[in-house]
């Protein structure tokens, strides 16, 4: 224990420590976080990874984590002396990133004194596998600044994320490196998007159609395009425009989004003044807007699907899952809903909460309700992401929110 300054790292806590009112102490935590906490990065494929700590660049702590490491041979149990918190996968991508001989992805060094006993309580992130689930302890009484005893506890154990992030990479990692290696090799006039790509031409041509999902960012600016022209000539408010982000689901393709704009557009050209604008569109409330949007697209939809026929063709590319027009109460109440979301987001998620996933999955987690319970109407795990990347590009939620695309649990993606 001799590498390990417990009067300093002591005061260090006194200083600097967060109060933990459930277990009456104050501690530093090092290493890296929980599930709660995790980035999307280059160097990560795309996988989300949990994050380093902010205190896990103190020296001080960081020594104490290596000399930690030292003394886990003697501590554990005989036939685990070779196995215990090592893996050379894990040690790459986390312990070994604090410090070259550190073997724990986790550090907590906390300070309890008579008055304040440590209570008893449930390590919830800590790794249950039969061998990263020890919990190295070295504690000392030492006597601070403060006039008071205390007893300084060094901790060193390893997480639930990094088995979470190392299984997810095992997974996923093999599809991402095939996904890349296709784009790599897709020709320029492929990889280049120009805007005649994003309207299809109705009598063919030279230009190639690119199926929106291809390139989720090709697919997002097709609505976005759409919103700015609505915009400017319709003199739009914010609550417009989440309404029409509502109409985002209403098909797999924005071909009838692109087709009720221009629509709209072409009855604008008659008029002059915004009186007649009001006067022949529901501007003055911005859920009618939507509604009138949503009327739009489902005659386009149900013009193409009828083919003839007396029953609508199922299963068809511009279909959503959904193929029924609803009643305009439960469609008006997921834009109200979705007006509640931007109301919550705008005032609670910050830039850098914007860049941590797990908020970004609440916000689909709330729109994948159904409308009673604050969702958008039949917006499931993947339209619900496709919803909030538009907003993302008009600017209503998070531009960060962009860089989170996750994989819906009941999509086939």
């Amino acid at each position: 224990m001799g590498d390990i300054d417990f009067r300093a790292i002591g005061e260090l806590i006194l200083q600097k420590g967060t109060s933990d009112g459930s277990r009456r102490n104050k501690y530093i935590d090092v290493g890296f976080a929980s599930d709660l906490c995790t980035a999307r990065s280059k160097e990560s494929f795309g996988i989300a990874k949990p994050r380093r700590l902010t205190n896990s660049t103190a020296p001080l702590l960081v020594e104490a984590m290596v000399a930690l490491s030292k003394l886990l041979p003697k501590a554990c149990q005989p036939d685990l002396r070779k196995s215990a918190h090592r893996d050379p996968e894990r040690e790459a991508d986390f312990s070994s990133r604090l410090s070259p001989g550190n073997l724990f992805e986790g550090g907590r060094f906390g300070l309890t004194d008579p008055s304040h006993v440590l209570a008893i309580h449930e390590d919830s992130h800590n790794e249950t596998s039969a061998t990263h689930s020890g919990v190295l302890v070295v504690s000392k009484w030492v006597y601070l600044s403060d006039k008071a005893w205390h007893r300084v506890s060094c901790l060193g154990f390893s997480r639930k994320s990094v088995t979470s992030y190392e299984t997810r990479k095992k997974l996923y990692l093999p599809v991402i490196k095939e996904i890349i290696g296709f784009y790599e090799a897709l020709p320029q006039e492929r990889v280049k998007i120009s805007p005649s790509l994003l309207s299809p031409p109705k009598d063919g041509g030279p230009v190639r159609y690119i199926k929106p999902h291809s390139n989720k960012c090709v697919y997002y600016s097709v609505y976005a395009y759409c919103m700015e022209k609505l915009t400017i000539r319709l003199k739009l408010t914010k609550w417009h425009l989440l309404a029409l982000c509502a109409n985002v689901i209403n098909s797999e393709t924005p071909l009838f989004f692109w087709d009720a704009t221009h629509q709209i557009l072409e009855a604008a050209r008659r008029c002059q003044t915004q009186a007649e604008l009001n006067a022949l569109f529901p501007l003055k409330d911005p859920v009618k807007f939507g509604l009138y949007v949503y009327a739009k697209i489902w005659d386009l939809k149900e013009s193409r699907s009828s083919c003839g026929r007396k029953k609508p063709v199922a299963g068809q590319r511009h279909q959503p899952h959904y193929n029924k027009r609803q009643e305009d109460w439960k469609v008006g109440l997921g834009m109200k809903n979705l007006f509640q979301l931007y109301l919550t987001v705008d005032a609670t998620v910050d830039s850098r909460m914007a860049q941590d996933c797990h908020y970004y999955c609440l916000a689909v987690g709330r729109l994948v309700q159904t409308v009673e319970h604050g969702g958008v109407f039949e917006a499931g795990p993947l339209t619900a992401q496709h919803l909030l990347g538009v907003g993302s590009m008009v600017g209503l939620f998070p531009l960060a929110f962009l860089d989170h695309a996750q994989v819906g649990a009941t999509t086939k993606t």
